[in-house]
């Protein structure tokens, strides 16, 4: 029923934001239809009715952008408002009845539809998940996927893994989920994709810029030391990284984020996307104890067990995978 429902919407609302826009190019393909219901006593009717029908358009098209939907159905309710008095007169005057060639009793019954209207603006401006307002969240919540709202306390100070790492699908589905959950997520990103065009875009979606230029006569420092200094900058802030390094088949894992955790003295969140299930989530944090082998022994030991999009693109990191802490004891 709650996915009918939200099918539902995205259908109206598809329905309702081309509507609006139609409607607003009428406005300048035949502004006479128009003329017609302006009431007498509002001035300059041509500019009302250009600048109404631009109103629409602009409106209908910020009605298709999660970011402006709100403000959207804000602006569709005050032009409602605007534009009820020519309702008025029409239903009331033989004059602009006789020119759209319609009846007092159908402009009458044309004027409770207006409160409809309103009725469907308001809602379509609510978020569609509780709480956010965002397309990655929609496409989340309408594809059947579900979030484990287990937090572990003191997730929003952490590096936290997005594994496996298969598709591009995978930062939709794991920024759908971290917004639900209401978590700082951020991932690390060179600094020349934080600039026009591209700034405002990966900003809003969390990317966090990587400044390795130093002065001269200082050392360059590294990715880790740099990924490190943004925890001394933030209160709260959620790494994001894919230590996969990239959606094709990889055998072994990079594994600064777990230095970039023990130099920050943050703990590693455990987050997974496991489509089998349509679940994702943060499993749990893992603090670094400075013993590589056991900690990414435990960390795999864990993702061996979460289906990826495409299996045959992932792999554990097979320095650690396999082994056990039994073995490691034998040898010693």
């Amino acid at each position: 029923m709650k996915r009918a429902i939200f099918y539902f919407r995205y259908a109206l609302l598809w329905f309702t934001a081309l509507g609006y826009i139609s409607v607003g190019i009428l406005h300048f393909v035949n502004k006479d239809f128009f003329m017609c219901i302006m009431p007498p006593y509002i001035p300059f009717h041509s500019f009302c009715v250009l600048f109404s029908g631009f109103a629409e358009i602009l409106l209908g098209c910020a009605l298709l952008i999660p970011a402006y939907r709100r403000w959207a159905s804000y602006g569709i309710l005050a032009l409602l408002v605007a534009v009820f008095p020519a309702n008025i007169y029409l239903a009331m005057d033989t004059g602009a009845q006789a020119c759209l060639e319609t009846t007092s009793t159908i402009a009458i019954a044309r004027l409770p539809f207006q409160a409809v209207f309103a009725l469907i603006a308001w809602w379509l401006g609510q978020p569609f998940y509780p709480g956010t307002q965002s397309a990655m969240v929609d496409w989340f919540e309408l594809k059947g996927w579900t979030i484990s709202q287990d937090i572990p306390e003191g997730l929003h100070r952490s590096v936290v893994i997005a594994a496996p790492h298969t598709s591009n699908w995978d930062i939709i589905y794991a920024r759908g989920g971290f917004l639900q959950l209401g978590i700082p997520l951020r991932f690390a990103i060179k600094s020349d994709w934080i600039r026009f065009p591209y700034k405002r875009i990966m900003t809003h979606w969390g990317a966090l810029p990587i400044y390795r230029n130093q002065k001269a006569g200082q050392a360059k420092k590294s990715r880790v030391e740099v990924m490190a200094e943004l925890y001394n900058e933030h209160k709260e802030i959620a790494i994001m990284v894919a230590p996969e390094g990239s959606r094709s088949f990889r055998t072994q894992w990079k594994t600064g984020f777990y230095y970039v955790a023990l130099q920050a003295n943050v703990p590693i969140g455990l987050g997974y996307l496991d489509y089998q299930k349509k679940e994702a989530g943060i499993a749990r944090l893992l603090w670094p104890s400075g013993d590589i082998e056991k900690d990414m022994r435990e960390i795999m030991a864990f993702y061996a067990s979460i289906s990826p999009r495409y299996p045959e693109l992932f792999s554990l990191d097979e320095r650690y995978a396999g082994s056990s802490v039994d073995a490691d004891e034998e040898k010693r």
